[in-house]
């Protein structure tokens, strides 16, 4: 991907741990995993062999994406350095969780701010849509989160294009 670092992480870099959490979803008990990023740099595109992975409870998309045999963090997240990710999930057992070999992508610092601020750039954008419909906020108080939203995408557009505004 362009704009990328060079790769300073590896798969090794993060460890995954898991924790039973004392609930229980639809009498399943309820697991925490934590993806640690043990790598100086923040890491994105990690992905987990999940082959027969199955749970009751709901996991969001904004948290992990399963697909088949292979779990993954959301597009645009990444784990910050010396840092976890955590999602949890309900079944009658803990799943072995494996990062897979395939790698991590590293990022500067500067990088992973630009991902981070377009990530908000789409969620200001969602929330907007959203508030639109509601009535309980004035046609300034809309305008003036849409101005807000505007000029964050516009700033992120000059740092992404430019390396800087």
């Amino acid at each position: 991907m362009a704009g990328m670092s060079e790769n300073k992480c590896s798969p090794s870099d993060i460890t995954v741990k898991q924790n039973p959490t004392g609930t229980s979803v639809q009498g399943k008990p309820e697991f925490e995993v934590t993806l640690f990023n043990a790598c100086p740099c923040p890491v994105a595109n990690v992905k987990l062999a999940c082959n027969g992975f199955r749970t009751v409870k709901k996991i969001p998309l904004n948290a992990l994406v399963v697909n088949g045999g292979e779990c993954s963090l959301p597009k645009g997240s990444f784990i910050a350095p010396f840092s976890g990710y955590v999602f949890s999930y309900a079944w009658d057992s803990q799943y072995q969780f494996n990062v897979e070999p395939t790698g991590v992508t590293c990022f500067t610092q500067g990088e992973a701010n630009i991902s981070f601020y377009q990530l908000s750039c789409s969620l200001v954008e969602g929330f907007c849509l959203v508030m639109k419909t509601c009535e309980s906020l004035s046609q300034i108080e809309l305008r003036s989160i849409w101005i807000h939203q505007k000029l964050l995408c516009f700033l992120v557009q000059k740092i992404t294009m430019y390396g800087e505004f």
